[in-house]
């Protein structure tokens, strides 16, 4: 009769007892209730009882703050499906992770490189405390970390392969093509012209451009980098760029428009002028974008993205500048076409037109489709990167497929079997200023051809073997070379050494390989 009071007694309590238990929440414990994990080494996580780790306050029924005891505990690490991987996450005061146990048992977690939170179930994670007993981590040695394994779904999907390989392969790429193109016009003295200084203005102006990219892609995760200033800089570029660009179609513009196309004009004092130009006005942009941010826009001191008005402030005056190049380039056009039936000089004046109109249409094409790659339309996006990517190639492209660049370089790094090493025959001329004087002695033995028609035939005959050679003389100062004897060739070391002499030269005169341009 007791034993049946008895259990009708318990029954009730065993009821609630079990309806509490069935209201918790689920969560999973990685060791058992009395036990935590130990780290003795990099990688290397065992669970130890409290009391063989003799370290004082060491709870391992409390986790952040949160009495384990309010959920229905399940011990054990986790399985992982066939895509997932275990990965240890910790959490330490000095951490900028967030790990929280939410209250209905679901695991939160977020860092500096995730952004966005990421949840987990009880199925899908565990928790403990972790002791560190080495010193090869970020957490001293001695100190209690909150710790939790946590399966995580590490494949790549075709957005994150593009964002983490191709887009920075390509950039890299775009970067290489831009500085192979700044190193040639720059070394060989025979593209130092207004034009070559145009295109290593640009390139240089894109290769920043490019490298803050990358910044942007890898270098965020580094506290020391601020994205406010890359930003900045970025778009800086970008407006020096297309100023550029602008002073390059200026040029062409102004001599394919003059009246006299015989005038000589110097390249160091327009170099001036235009190079005041860029830095004038990009300073100004720059700093009247700055003033409008810190001034007039209302933006949270920690989010540092550009609001709208200073990107407009920044993409606006490119937006003239682009209007005010295709001014240059239709009326450049309708000039070259009226004389080009009257004039033959105005074939020379093509060629740096040709030149513009390209690098114009490069910039432009691409300018417009990273622009709707902003936009949130994944195709515009991934379309906007392939134009980033091939924006240095074309520019390449453009730059040295010339005929003009092609000889060059074929002279200079070419022998007569292979252009794998420097070999040239030695043609070039040391000082750039020599070629004007090649060019006046050549139009004063075409002057003076003229007066050979009233020649008589006797006389021409005689003077038959030493105009030969004029034609291919004046076809050689085009580019800017002159014949030398074969047997005083040099050697390849001899040939680098000269160029080097010869770039040292200009340096000490201050006159930055700039030589005077004539028009025929």
């Amino acid at each position: 009769m007791k034993q049946k009071i008895v259990f009708l007694l318990i029954l009730p309590l065993a009821r609630t007892f079990i309806s509490a238990q069935k209201n918790k929440y689920d969560i999973r414990k990685c060791c058992g209730i009395t036990e935590v994990l130990l780290e003795d080494g990099p990688g290397r996580r065992n669970c130890t009882s409290v009391e063989k780790i003799g370290i004082r306050g060491l709870n391992p029924k409390r986790w952040r703050g949160l009495e384990l005891k309010n959920y229905a505990i399940n011990h054990g690490i986790p399985v992982c499906e066939n895509r997932e991987h275990l990965i240890p996450l910790y959490y330490h005061v000095r951490d900028q992770n967030t790990l929280d146990l939410m209250e209905n048992g679901t695991l939160e977690y977020s860092s500096e490189i995730r952004k966005n939170p990421v949840y987990f179930s009880y199925v899908k994670y565990c928790v403990d405390s972790i002791v560190i007993s080495h010193n090869f981590s970020h957490i001293d040695e001695g100190d209690i970390s909150e710790f939790a394994y946590a399966c995580i779904d590490v494949s790549r999907s075709i957005s994150d392969i593009v964002n983490i390989w191709v887009f920075p392969i390509g950039i890299g790429i775009s970067m290489g093509c831009l500085t192979l193109t700044f190193l040639l016009y720059c070394l060989l003295p025979q593209l130092r012209d207004l034009t070559g200084r145009f295109i290593l203005a640009i390139c240089a102006f894109l290769t920043a451009s490019y490298a803050i990219r990358l910044v942007d892609a890898f270098g965020l995760h580094d506290p020391n980098v601020d994205r406010l200033a890359t930003e900045f800089v970025k778009h800086c570029c970008v407006v020096g760029a297309w100023l550029s660009l602008n002073c390059m179609g200026h040029h062409v513009w102004k001599v394919i428009m003059a009246d006299s196309v015989f005038t000589r004009v110097t390249d160091g004092r327009r170099c001036c002028y235009y190079s005041l130009y860029v830095i004038v006005f990009t300073t100004v942009i720059l700093c009247t974008a700055l003033t409008v941010h810190y001034t007039v826009v209302d933006t949270d001191p920690s989010d540092f993205a550009l609001s709208l008005i200073p990107l407009g402030i920044f993409y606006i005056p490119v937006i003239l500048l682009l209007l005010v190049n295709i001014f240059f380039y239709w009326s450049c056009s309708q000039q070259i076409g009226k004389q080009l039936v009257y004039n033959r000089s105005m074939q020379h004046f093509q060629v740096n037109f040709d030149l513009y109109s390209k690098l114009l249409m490069v910039l432009t094409s691409c300018g417009i489709f990273q622009t709707l790659g902003l936009l949130n339309i994944a195709a515009l996006y991934y379309i906007g990167i392939v134009f980033s990517i091939l924006q240095g190639p074309l520019i390449f492209l453009v730059a040295m497929c010339r005929t003009r660049v092609a000889y060059l370089f074929k002279k200079y790094f070419c022998k007569e079997s292979c252009c794998l090493c420097c070999g040239g025959n030695g043609e070039f001329i040391e000082l750039a200023s020599t070629e004007l004087a090649t060019i006046d002695k050549l139009r004063a033995k075409e002057d003076a051809a003229d007066g050979e028609a009233n020649k008589s035939l006797l006389d021409r005959w005689g003077d038959a073997n030493t105009n030969t050679t004029k034609d291919k003389e004046l076809s050689k100062s085009l580019f800017n070379v002159r014949e030398r004897g074969k047997e005083g060739s040099e050697t390849p070391l001899m040939k680098v050494g000269r160029l080097l002499k010869t770039n040292s030269v200009n340096l000490a005169t201050l006159n930055f390989g700039w030589r005077r341009e004539t028009s025929v």
